[in-house]
């Protein structure tokens, strides 16, 4: 009786912690973990790129779902000042709605991807305007909250993209 009573409490705890407890930042878990969150807030690259889905479905010709997160012509180098600006927002916790978990029945179609690369690791973070959904690795995280301060900073990065300059604020 008292292994089961261990058991038991064990188990209790580890729901707790996995629920509730801290395993990571909030702003750690929007970003796929601890590793990803480092190499946002201090990358030795950035580039930015539109993914091919959201141009085919923009362009209404339709399109294969291999082609949601395809990468769309060349890099856009992004300057260093726009990247700090970026992982600021995505590094704050007021950013997202329970990070990491995914709430809205939406099936992000990114328009935006902006790569960190430090050293050999690049983190991708997708960025969905029409859900105000960012999805790095199996994260996705709602940024309703930073969508204006985040457009905002997407436009700088790509200024010649009529897409993305027409997006509103909503």
């Amino acid at each position: 009786m008292k292994a089961k009573a261990s058991i038991f409490l064990a188990a209790v705890f580890f729901i707790i912690y996995n629920c509730f407890g801290d395993g990571g930042s909030d702003a750690a878990k929007a970003l796929g973990g601890n590793e990803n969150m480092a190499v946002i807030v201090n990358p030795d690259s950035i580039n930015v790129w539109r993914t091919a889905g959201s141009l085919e479905q923009e362009r209404r010709q339709g399109f294969r779902t291999s082609d949601i997160y395809t990468r769309l012509g060349k890099p856009i180098p992004v300057s260093k000042i726009l990247a700090a600006q970026l992982a600021k927002l995505l590094d704050d916790p007021h950013t997202y709605l329970r990070p990491g978990t995914p709430l809205k029945g939406c099936i992000p179609i990114p328009e935006v991807l902006v790569a960190y690369t430090r050293g050999n690791k690049e983190v991708d973070a997708y960025l969905c305007f029409e859900c105000n959904v960012l999805v790095v690795g199996e994260a996705q995280s709602d940024f309703d909250r930073a969508r204006p301060a985040i457009l905002k900073i997407v436009k700088q990065m790509l200024p010649y993209d009529s897409r993305i300059q027409s997006l509103t604020d909503k």
